[in-house]
């Protein structure tokens, strides 16, 4: 691969072809792990650059502004040092070894674990509770001790539990038993086994929940999901940048007002699927409206129609 990007480029085989082809190989001790590749500025493109680099791998995340900079300043930055293989500013501090996206559905969890791993350049190893749970005793403990080990080995990368309350049920409900405590303690012991060694593992332990109420406390405490980000239903600039950027290539009538149709999704507590939401099935209107008349165009009564078949 290396050889290829330097002959398409006419020059000869540089260290940073070498480094380029490294970041974008998955490990073979991932080969059977579910790993989704990120996709990342390159160096030609302005990938030395960890601002420019960030605000591109959040580029189709409309809104949330301070949370994008607060993502940067307290994981990015940090971990770019340590990637970079840089001393801590302050001798000991290390970057967070696990961060956690909560808040209601639909607010795009999920996208955003997505976007800080672009964001770092780093591969993601999805895990489920299906991956981990497992009928035989002992064998759930194993799955998940072997998914922290695997994730060492083929440092730096990401190992990333969505809807983790699955797997870390907070015991002060007095609703665990014996396998879900098992699973939690297993899970707590490599957490900080991670944080402990997050200088030079490079695993970073991402994790998102609806119900961030029903995880244990022991999982959240400083050292383990220590960074919280809160994603809350979008505010009327936040759903605005929304319908922007789904909407960029989407022709519309002269009689749309997006501000209009921002405040009416902000009164109905829409979540950023509901936004989108609206803008699929108003354009989708338009193009079954072209049939007739062939012009595709969103127009403000299909966007009213939309509007009121999403925000019942």
């Amino acid at each position: 691969d290396a050889m290829t990007i330097a002959e398409a480029r006419g020059t000869e085989l540089t260290w940073q072809d070498l480094s380029e082809t490294a970041r974008r190989s998955v490990p073979s001790q991932l080969s059977k792990l579910d790993v989704t590749k990120t996709a990342t500025l390159s160096h030609d493109e302005g990938g030395s650059d960890p601002w420019a680099v960030h605000q591109w791998a959040w580029r189709d995340f409309g809104g949330y502004d301070t949370m994008k900079k607060r993502i940067f300043r307290t994981i990015v930055a940090p971990w770019r040092r340590t990637l970079a293989n840089q001393v801590p500013l302050i001798a000991g501090v290390y970057p967070p070894g696990g961060v956690l996206f909560h808040g209601p559905p639909g607010v795009g969890k999920t996208v955003a674990a997505s976007c800080l791993a672009s964001s770092l350049g780093l591969h993601v190893v999805k895990v489920r509770a299906s991956d981990v749970l497992d009928q035989w005793l002992g064998g759930s403990e194993a799955a998940i001790r072997a998914l922290f080990a695997k994730a060492r080995s083929a440092a730096p990368c990401i190992l990333f539990f969505d809807e983790i309350d699955a797997i870390a049920a907070n015991r002060e409900h007095g609703t665990e038993n014996e396998l879900s405590s098992r699973i939690l303690s297993t899970f707590l012991n490599e957490m900080d086994g991670v944080s402990n060694r997050v200088g030079h593992d490079g695993v970073l332990v991402v994790a998102c929940t609806n119900r961030l109420d029903d995880l244990d406390s022991a999982l959240l405490r400083p050292g383990r999901l220590e960074e919280h980000v809160h994603l809350s239903k979008p505010d009327v600039n936040d759903v605005l940048a929304i319908l922007e950027l789904r909407l960029r290539k989407v022709p519309l009538d002269e009689d749309v007002d997006l501000d209009d149709v921002a405040s009416v999704l902000v009164e109905s507590k829409a979540s950023g699927a509901d936004v989108e939401a609206v803008c699929r099935d108003a354009a989708s209107a338009a193009i079954r409206l072209a049939r007739h008349n062939n012009k595709i165009c969103v127009s403000e009564p299909l966007f009213r129609s939309a509007l009121k078949s999403t925000c019942r």
